[in-house]
């Protein structure tokens, strides 16, 4: 049987962490149902201060399908996102939008030459250890890589049955 998240595991998750990078990371997937790797190549210009809810233009470079879409996260998860990002500069979200529209928001660097992919690596390693922490650290049986039972892309799984529940199965896969 597949692991699922509820809010609850969620809940529990954030609670935990007490890494604020891997926090909003977790609260931008549990909120806009994005690959991972699609959220990890978010540059600061993504981010669209202006709707609300908060949207995210998603690159086409960084998408399955290559193809450039928009997705909209919650006021928590945008809360805490301008927050991280607020924190790295030390400066006002306007300003860092305008002086750095390039650097990628998870890069712990004020750079925009960080790939994804070492971001996810390092991302990663801390939610194995969040994991663990919390005693949810399981792994799947019966698979050559033993891969955890709980991974980011559950966070997508997780936002398509909720729209899913309150809306149509159609437009949760349109969605």
């Amino acid at each position: 049987k597949k692991e699922t998240l509820n809010q609850d595991k969620i809940r529990n998750m954030l609670l935990a962490c007490n890494n604020d990078r891997l926090k909003v990371f977790l609260l931008v997937l549990a909120s806009g149902g994005t690959r991972s790797m699609e959220t990890l190549a978010i540059r600061n210009r993504d981010i669209d201060l202006e709707d609300s809810p908060t949207k995210l233009h998603i690159i086409a470079e960084s998408t399955k399908t290559k193809q450039d879409r928009d997705v909209y996260i919650s006021d928590e998860a945008f809360g805490h996102l301008k927050k991280f990002v607020e924190s790295k500069y030390n400066d006002k979200f306007k300003n860092i939008k305008s002086n750095y529209p390039n650097d990628l928001v998870f890069s712990s660097w004020k750079t925009d030459k960080i790939q994804p992919y070492g971001i996810y690596g390092v991302l990663h390693k801390q939610f194995a250890s969040l994991l663990r922490k919390i005693e949810m650290a399981q792994r799947k049986d019966g698979q050559g890589i033993q891969r955890r039972k709980i991974s980011f892309h559950l966070f997508r799984d997780y936002v398509k049955s909720t729209v899913s529940k309150h809306t149509t199965k159609d437009f949760s896969e349109w969605l």
